[in-house]
């Protein structure tokens, strides 16, 4: 065998190891984020939509909002931004992912979220909307919604 490949095979093993754990862990990575969307539109999207459509708004707000935003939002904030939303963009219709991907985000500062883009369809109009979903005692809740970075520059929370 050759000297000069004797010497670099730990390193070579090493680098074969690396390079095996990080393809496991990319795939578990995409395996996670390709579970976390349909449950999200399963358990959070699609029924918190069902009652927005419905008017049930208190009902939305109770269920599918975490705490963290009803400690931001006041269940009157709320209502008043679901009748501007009825106004500006008629009844709502659906809340239908525009990527089909959540990026999940981590801070020491707040829970662990996940972003992702959304068209806000309603009858008059439709938005692009950007909602962080949190996991709170094992449910998936709203954490926060804004305008889509697409549609505005601002990222300043924004009800929905």
């Amino acid at each position: 065998m050759n000297t000069k490949f004797k010497a670099y095979a730990p390193v070579f093993g090493v680098l074969a190891i690396v390079i095996v754990f990080s393809i496991i862990a990319y795939k578990n990575f995409r395996l996670g984020e390709d579970i976390v969307m349909p449950k999200v539109m399963d358990e959070l999207i699609q029924p918190y939509t069902e009652l927005i459509g419905k008017g049930e708004f208190e009902k939305a707000y109770a269920n599918y909002t975490s705490i963290d935003y009803r400690r931001k939002y006041t269940n009157a904030r709320y209502l008043s931004a679901q009748d501007s939303n009825t106004t500006k963009f008629g009844k709502i219709l659906d809340i239908k992912p525009v990527s089909g991907i959540l990026v999940s985000e981590k801070s020491q500062s707040k829970p662990w979220i996940y972003k992702g883009t959304f068209a806000y369809i309603g009858e008059k109009d439709t938005m692009r909307i950007v909602i962080d979903v949190t996991l709170e005692d094992g449910v998936f809740k709203i954490y926060n919604t804004y305008n889509s970075y697409l549609a505005i520059s601002s990222v300043t929370p924004v009800i929905y």
